[in-house]
């Protein structure tokens, strides 16, 4: 294996792979009435190679450049509209460790989305959120790791805690993953989050389900 070759060939599959999205932006620039989303990576990767292969335009540079043929493609031959779908995110392979996500709230199947709603607040009037029933369900079980959490926290509510702090505490050697856990458990409302990096009891502490 050569190190300095296999480089060279890394950063060429990288410029061409910036050119040809580049080319297919500034294609969708052109047609206003078309969504990016529905410019094909895999015509401009073709259109491109059969290019080089064909030696297309090298014949005579005095020539005047006829419209770039990735363009040309991509414009051709747009992908179906994407449909309005939302469904949770999930490792296929059943033997990951990360397989699951306890706090997702979004359906396990795909579900067609009929509306959507926009709620614009004022900063700092945003109400906590509170933690789903689905969210409870799945992780607020006695002797979880989230209820080890709530059981330190309360003993000391006057006070916030790092992650590291936490983790020294509950015997958890994985910091990086904990610490992923928390900000999560923070975002869904059952943790409080005083500063960056802190995490105390909620002002409402949800209780563990039997």
């Amino acid at each position: 294996m050569d190190p300095a070759g296999l480089e060279q060939e890394l950063w060429s599959l990288l410029t061409l792979y910036q050119i040809l999205r580049h080319a297919m932006v500034d294609a969708a620039r052109s047609r206003p009435d078309l969504d990016p989303d529905r410019v094909s990576f895999t015509a401009a990767a073709a259109t491109a190679q059969a290019t080089v292969v064909h030696a297309a335009g090298i014949a005579d540079q005095h020539d005047p450049a006829p419209p770039w043929a990735v363009a040309t493609a991509v414009l051709a031959h747009p992908l179906p509209a994407r449909r309005a779908r939302l469904s949770a995110r999930k490792v296929k392979s059943p033997i990951s460790r990360y397989a699951g996500r306890p706090l997702e709230e979004r359906p396990l199947t795909s579900t067609l989305i009929t509306g959507i709603d926009i709620d614009v607040e004022s900063p700092g009037t945003a109400p906590r959120p509170e933690p789903s029933p689905a969210a409870q369900t799945k992780i607020m079980k006695p002797g979880s790791r989230v209820d080890r959490v709530f059981a330190f926290l309360g003993a000391t509510p006057d006070r916030s805690f790092t992650p590291s702090e936490l983790a020294q505490v509950l015997g958890i050697t994985n910091i990086n993953s904990f610490s992923v856990q928390l900000a999560t458990w923070a975002r869904r409302g059952l943790l409080g989050k005083p500063a960056r990096g802190r995490y105390t009891i909620p002002d409402t502490c949800p209780s563990p389900v039997p």
